[in-house]
């Protein structure tokens, strides 16, 4: 066999490395749809791919940390849409502020979890989190910051009603800041849009 090539499949009883799947055939850990998937985008996205899974947890944490304001630690991996990092790990997709926090400090005890002190959802600083209930968590983001993490001042608060939804509270807050955000950016590009003609 030359190096590089794929090994020959073999029947497992353990599950997908990449996706989870159950018992089947195997070619490096991964499932036949997984290493075809790997192998289209080239030899180099395997490569890197099973170099990952070869890395410590705690390596690819930091290898993903920036310094940010304060004494936060910036994830620089991939984001979700509401703004938390993500990471993969063996038992699949995980929060890297999770993660590190189990690494650096402690298990996250049953029931509670993590609290950001610093309110910036992607930082992965462990020392910037705290385990609490979800009523506790969700009670001071509430008082506290909008989903961007922009405090939420007299100033910086627009209040409105909410008569669509019955299901939702009546009365309801935005952020002003993440509005002038939205408009400068909806403005940049029908200005861009006005360019192009």
């Amino acid at each position: 066999m030359t190096p590089g090539a794929a090994s020959a499949p073999r029947l497992a009883t353990s599950p997908c490395a990449d996706c989870g799947r159950p018992d089947g055939l195997r070619t490096r850990t991964l499932c036949p749809a997984c290493y075809m998937r790997l192998f289209r985008k080239g030899p180099e996205a395997l490569k890197t791919y099973l170099a990952k899974r070869e890395k410590p947890l705690i390596d690819r944490l930091l290898d993903n940390a920036a310094p940010g304001e304060g004494d936060c630690w910036l994830w620089t991996g991939a984001l979700s849409k509401s703004g938390y990092g993500r990471i993969k790990t063996s038992d699949g997709h995980m929060r890297p502020h999770r993660a590190a926090y189990e690494v650096f400090i402690a298990p996250i005890p049953d029931g509670l979890e993590l609290d950001h002190l610093c309110r910036v959802r992607h930082c992965i600083n462990p020392w910037h989190l705290e385990p609490v209930t979800h009523d506790i968590n969700m009670e001071r983001a509430r008082l506290s910051h909008c989903l961007r993490g922009h405090e939420f001042t007299p100033e910086n608060t627009y209040w409105f009603t909410n008569l669509r939804d019955p299901n939702k509270p009546k009365r309801r807050r935005r952020c002003r800041e993440c509005f002038r955000l939205r408009d400068a950016q909806y403005n940049e590009a029908r200005k861009g849009d006005g360019d192009a003609d």
